[in-house]
């Protein structure tokens, strides 16, 4: 397993923070739970969390398959990455 998964998700969690500071949704636009793969940079979206986490898990599996990480983890990296935004 790679120590470099965690560092994956950490400007994300940056982002997330400003996210929050800004108010989060567009009222105009559907509300998306989203995080970025600091790997590969591709955006994951989903509905809700559960839902982020399992697009997370897929696609660290698909993507990165050295990282090898585990349902908690990719659970742990929404919860500390994810941030809301709109689908315009």
């Amino acid at each position: 397993m790679s120590a470099g998964w965690a560092s994956c998700w950490i400007s994300s969690a940056l982002t997330a923070a400003r996210q929050r500071e800004w108010g989060g949704t567009d009222t105009e636009g559907r509300a998306m739970r989203v995080v970025e793969c600091n790997f590969c940079g591709e955006v994951l979206s989903a509905a809700n969390d559960d839902e982020l986490a399992q697009e997370v898990r897929r696609h660290m599996d698909d993507q990165h398959a050295d990282a090898s990480i585990d349902e908690q983890r990719a659970r742990d990296m929404v919860e500390r990455g994810a941030y809301s935004a709109t689908d315009s």
